[in-house]
C-alpha cells in the first residue's frame, strides 16, 4: 500500500499532461509515419504528401475543380 500511495502522490495534474502530452504525440508521429509509407509510392503534389495545406488552399481558393482536374490530368 505504501508504493501506492507514494505514486498517487507523486501524479499531480502538473506531472500528468507532459507525460499525456509525450505519449500523444509519438503516438500521432507513429501513425504519421506508417500512413506515410503506405501511400508514398502513388504520386502527387509535394505539399499534399505532407500536410494538408494544399487540400486547404484549393478549398479557400473557390477553384478547387481547377487544381482537382489538373492533379487528375498530371498524376493520373
Amino acid at each position: 500500500m505504501l508504493v501506492k500511495e507514494v505514486l498517487l502522490d507523486r501524479l499531480t495534474v502538473e506531472r500528468i499532461w507532459p507525460l499525456a502530452l509525450g505519449v500523444f504525440l509519438i503516438v500521432y508521429v507513429i501513425k504519421e509515419v506508417r500512413s506515410y509509407r503506405r501511400l508514398s509510392h502513388f504520386p502527387g503534389p509535394w505539399l499534399a504528401s505532407v500536410s494538408n495545406l494544399w487540400y486547404l488552399y484549393t478549398e479557400l481558393s473557390g477553384r478547387n475543380y481547377i487544381y482537382w482536374e489538373g492533379a487528375c490530368k498530371k498524376y493520373g
